[in-house]
């Protein structure tokens, strides 16, 4: 079991409620808040330095017989010195012990602790409603497309050309195609690397949505999607 989860979304409240309702099918949960650990620094959003070595004190000096479940809110939002602190804590967790970090922006988090930790994004209600609903009315195509399009967003170019080879042969309605990119560029977003933008791919997304209302060419609305070319 991993040791480190990221909890994010569109809405940060709702990301920390998805937080504790998985935490409670697992262990004991722990809301590291300022009252408790960082009394001198509440008030504020996160943790100081101080909060994150109290955190850190007690955590180890606890006996973990069964999972214990630590949700840190707003870790995005702690100054570099208390996640570099945190840091330590999660490279070396105690036995039995899960760490939830509710965040709003993964990529104010520190290189180190992103690659520690499994991403969990929260779709706004609205849009997850319609990510079930595109998944059910095609399961199997979703996961093929999904295999594919998750790496195609991160901006490697073989992983972009295997994609549009798949999605031009693909034999399904196009509507349904386009609407499980969505939903998986939704899920997935935060993956997409630097190179390729979120706002990016969602202004290519939208693009394609008109192209195709608009009866374009099918192989000409897939490589706007991935490419900057036309074809």
């Amino acid at each position: 079991m991993a040791h480190t989860f990221i909890f994010t979304g569109n809405n940060i409240e709702m990301a920390q409620e998805r937080a504790k309702r998985q935490a409670a099918h697992v262990g004991d949960i722990v809301i590291a808040n300022n009252q408790r650990f960082d009394p001198d620094n509440e008030g504020k959003p996160a943790f100081s330095i101080e909060g994150v070595r109290r955190l850190q004190n007690e955590v180890y000096a606890a006996p973990f017989g069964e999972n214990k479940i630590i949700i840190v809110p707003n870790t995005d939002l702690m100054g570099i010195p208390a996640q570099n602190a945190m840091l330590k804590i999660l490279e070396e967790p105690p036995e039995n012990c899960v760490f939830f970090l509710v965040v709003e922006n993964p990529k104010k988090l520190l290189p180190t602790i992103l690659s520690r930790a499994e991403l969990v994004r929260t779709p706004a209600p609205s849009e997850l409603e319609f990510i079930n609903q595109t998944k059910a009315k095609n399961p199997e195509l979703y996961k093929n497309i999904s295999n594919l399009a998750v790496r195609a967003f991160s901006g490697k170019s073989a992983d972009k050309y295997r994609a549009i080879t798949f999605l031009n042969e693909c034999k399904e309605d196009k509507r349904d195609v386009l609407n499980i990119l969505k939903c998986i560029f939704s899920l997935h977003s935060e993956d997409t690397s630097d190179i390729i933008t979120k706002a990016v791919i969602q202004e290519r997304l939208a693009s394609a949505e008109q192209r195709l209302a608009g009866n374009c060419n099918w192989n000409t609305v897939v490589w706007g999607i991935f490419t900057e070319r036309k074809r």
